[in-house]
């Protein structure tokens, strides 16, 4: 039983879409198929293609999943990978980011949405001496505001397939897939059917796997 175990865990304060967003080259690490490393800059453009040039001040080449397998961006404090991926059928290859590690991988990818926010009426001012039949309709103004939308994937050491967890599923559907899933590690089921984790606590479930379920520990 893991649910009263307490395990912090820390995903980086840049998601994938920030950097994605990033005008200026930023310090990275570019990781070919074929294993061979560059150090240099770098930052996304469109449709994941990396920008990556050996200087800050050089024109970058444009780099893509043919050649590269991932890459990685040096921060102060963290380092954040990205890795190729073909999430669907006839499309080409997303970057993803390594949430964690271990026997099982925890990916992501995050944007953001405009959603609806607040609704607010305007009423009209009072129109001046004389004109009091002109006075105009009040009138609805609505706001929306900006939300983080995370897609997370599992992916096993043993296995190259992807097992993405869809943002759309019920509380339902989610705790059969993740009971299927981790249905090797019984313990874990066990807490999963006991409402121990929800959709929220992905990262402590993946955690929680690696740490206790593995044949390493």
């Amino acid at each position: 039983m893991f649910k009263n175990t307490l395990i912090f865990i820390m995903f980086t304060a840049t998601c994938f879409a920030q950097i994605k967003g990033e005008k200026k080259l930023q310090e990275c690490e570019l990781t070919l198929k074929d294993s061979t490393a560059f150090r240099g800059f770098c930052r996304i453009g469109k449709v994941d293609k990396i920008h990556f040039s050996m200087e800050r001040d050089s024109t970058p080449d444009v780099w893509d999943s043919k050649d590269v397998k991932s890459v990685r961006f040096f921060r102060s404090d963290y380092d954040q990978v990205l890795e190729y991926f073909n999430l669907r059928k006839n499309s080409l290859p997303r970057l993803l980011e390594i949430k964690l590690y271990g026997d099982v991988m925890l990916y992501a990818r995050t944007k953001f949405r405009m959603i609806p926010d607040k609704t607010i009426t305007v009423y009209p001012s009072l129109p001046p001496f004389g004109k009091e039949n002109d006075l105009p309709q009040q009138r609805v103004v609505s706001y929306k505001k900006e939300e983080e939308v995370s897609a997370y994937y599992l992916k096993k050491a043993s296995s190259d397939t992807l097992f993405p967890i869809r943002p759309s599923w019920t509380n339902r559907r989610w705790k059969k897939e993740m009971i299927e899933f981790f249905k090797d590690c019984p313990s874990l089921v066990e807490d999963l059917e006991a409402d121990a984790y929800d959709k929220k606590s992905i990262a402590q479930l993946v955690e929680d796997y690696n740490l206790y379920c593995t044949e390493n520990d």
